[in-house]
């Protein structure tokens, strides 16, 4: 009996032609996969080409939309409330602005004490709050030095990070600025100067700077912290008399 004859094989060289051709469409696929795999790491950067993978660069941190650290200050006019200036004319827009003056005391005695007081964060603990350095140096102000402001409300604790962007130590004037730190319930500045005029009134001086947070939850009770800061403000201004 004669089988049935199957189809025509076609003949052996185009046979090598059209593996040529698949051979040469696998290799650009692959080639466009190794492309794409180099994104964020392949061959050359240490990495694996695989999705997630950094390549093995250094970890670098966050920074926010200003281009500034994401544990740094959240507004961008360090020292805008001008500590060492006996008047405040220029600040930035946007904020809330607050100055206040009152007498402390007269004579020698008087200045000494509110120095030492106002240079030791003494105007925000006998206001209620906590101060704590955030770098391990000492609680003493300091430009630069970072420190963590805590005050308890009822049941809730709330945790202030903030930095001292101005320091002023002169012979009739002292005191400093600091910042708001992400994650700080609002943001902007505040100053505590202690100074004595010509006729030995020494006078404590609070200005401030302020606006809502720029993320995160504080945002949405931000009219409520405002209130908040005024009373605050009341016992700041009580805090060395």
């Amino acid at each position: 009996m004669r089988h049935a004859a199957g189809p025509p094989r076609p003949p052996a060289d185009k046979v090598s032609r059209t593996v040529g051709r698949s051979d040469s469409r696998t290799s650009r696929t692959a080639g466009t996969v190794g492309r794409v795999g180099r994104v964020r790491g392949g061959p050359g950067r240490g990495g694996t080409g695989m999705a997630g993978d950094d390549g093995g660069r250094p970890w670098r941190r966050p920074r926010s939309l200003s281009g500034r650290s994401a544990d740094g200050l959240n507004y961008g006019a360090p020292g805008a409330t001008s500590p060492a200036s006996p008047r405040w004319r220029d600040a930035p827009a946007g904020f809330r602005r607050f100055e206040r003056t009152v007498t402390i005391g007269v004579g020698e005695g008087a200045w000494a004490a509110a120095r030492e007081a106002v240079m030791r964060w003494e105007v925000k603990r006998r206001s209620g709050f906590d101060v704590a350095s955030a770098d391990g140096a000492c609680v003493e102000v300091r430009t630069g030095g970072r420190y963590t402001v805590t005050v308890g409300v009822g049941p809730l604790v709330v945790r202030e990070p903030v930095e001292v962007v101005a320091v002023v130590d002169d012979e009739d004037r002292c005191g400093f600025a600091y910042g708001t730190r992400f994650g700080h319930p609002v943001s902007g500045e505040e100053a505590f100067i202690a100074h004595r005029g010509d006729d030995g009134r020494v006078r404590l001086t609070l200005r401030s700077l302020t606006r809502a947070a720029p993320t995160g939850p504080w945002r949405l009770v931000y009219p409520v912290l405002l209130l908040a800061q005024r009373c605050v403000r009341v016992r700041y201004l009580r805090a060395l008399v």
